[in-house]
């Protein structure tokens, strides 16, 4: 036996040749391992929605799968993006339009139904039950049953829309409607009907945005394509310029230590907020 430094154990044996015991932080869900996972939710009932690229979509809990694809009604098999919705439904983003799961009931809508684009990039359960959904020709808003778009014409500087981020209920009552939305030209805010757009010309470290959190805090961490992370916090941008962070983020989460956790192209990366 042998304890190195960094706590592994390594065994050597007679008949068995030579082991490793560490700690085991990853592990894979066996009926999901062969899968190209693309998005990841959690419903209200507790399950976890998997979407893969082009083999459709899995909702697994208590280590049970049912799997939906387009011979349930999916509008594809790949999915791009998912939502929780209410009573343990999901809204899931595809490449052909938007669909709506709830129990085993599959509904779909596309640009017949009013969307401004097939290809949605994004989704986003506001506080107030509606959706909002980033597509590569604008905003669109899905409430009372109707959508409702926005684009360059009402202040946006891309039609591209990428991430989506509401800030926590818990900061100021000015901010509880806000919207924050990540495009391919610039950091966009809707407020009261209204959008302002901040750029690199504001103290962000690239304008291409694809990723957004809120930490415990309200700092807003702002995850780009190839310019590293941002923040913002009292009003003010700051470029985080760091040899040790990634330059090209795909997601940013916090989780209840206060840790970050950012995945890239370079793998996972973990840093105290």
């Amino acid at each position: 036996l042998f304890e190195a430094r960094e706590g592994n154990l390594w065994v050597g044996t007679e008949t068995a040749g030579l082991h490793i015991l560490r700690q085991q932080n990853f592990y894979t869900v066996p009926a999901l391992s062969d899968h190209v996972t693309t998005a990841i939710t959690q419903s209200s009932d507790g399950a976890m929605w998997v979407g893969t690229n082009g083999d459709g979509l899995d909702r697994w809990k208590s280590g049970k799968v049912q799997h939906f694809s387009t011979r349930n009604g999916l509008l594809s098999e790949i999915i791009l993006a998912l939502a929780p919705g209410p009573d343990g439904s999901v809204w899931a983003g595809t490449p052909d339009g938007l669909n709506r799961i709830a129990g085993t009931k599959v509904e779909a809508y596309t640009s017949a139904d009013g969307l401004p684009d097939e290809l949605i990039r994004s989704l986003l359960l506001d506080s107030d039950g509606s959706l909002w959904i980033g597509t590569r020709r604008g905003l669109a808003h899905w409430q009372n049953n109707r959508f409702t778009t926005f684009t360059q014409a009402d202040g946006l500087k891309s039609n591209l829309i990428g991430v989506l981020l509401q800030p926590h209920a818990s900061n100021s009552a000015h901010d509880l409607h806000d919207l924050w939305i990540g495009t391919l030209n610039g950091l966009s805010r809707l407020r009261a009907g209204k959008i302002s757009t901040y750029t690199t010309k504001d103290g962000l470290s690239g304008d291409v945005i694809t990723a957004l959190a809120e930490d415990s805090r309200g700092t807003l961490w702002i995850g780009t394509n190839g310019d590293g992370l941002s923040t913002y916090s009292n009003g003010a941008f700051t470029s985080l310029r760091r040899s040790d962070l990634p330059l090209m983020i795909d997601s940013v989460l916090e989780d209840n230590h206060g840790i970050l956790w950012l995945s890239s192209t370079h793998g996972i990366t973990r840093v105290a907020a």
